[in-house]
């Protein structure tokens, strides 16, 4: 998401927005392995689009009037404090722990998210 598009949103009224950039989930190649019918139906759009660091920095050139999410590619500690250094308010982390959940347990889970909290 660009600066431009952050305002735009901000002249609406909306108040928070979330820069979910190219580094995570690709809804294209999610949607392309549903499609029996047509399996690369999406594929150009597999890199389409910023990667969420790009959308961070845009988001620093643009009003302050809006509350940045980040999401997208968070992997590590690191990467969150990354993205509130860049701007954002708040840092959402899914495909990491749900990783970690399906090739190991719930004990596994456990012991990667204390692991984050000690970090």
């Amino acid at each position: 998401m660009d600066a431009q598009s952050i305002n735009e949103l901000a002249e609406m009224g909306v108040q928070y927005v979330n820069i979910g950039g190219r580094s995570g989930t690709n809804f294209a190649q999610i949607e392309d392995r549903r499609n029996r019918e047509a399996p690369e139906q999406y594929s150009f759009l597999y890199d389409w689009g910023q990667t969420t660091a790009e959308s961070l920095l845009e988001a620093q050139n643009a009003t302050d009037a809006i509350n940045v999410f980040a999401t997208g590619g968070i992997q590590s500690p690191l990467d969150i404090l990354k993205a509130q250094i860049m701007g954002a308010q708040a840092v959402g982390i899914a495909g990491h722990f749900l990783h970690t959940l399906l090739t190991t347990d719930v004990d596994g889970l456990i012991d990667e998210i204390t692991r984050w909290q000690s970090s």
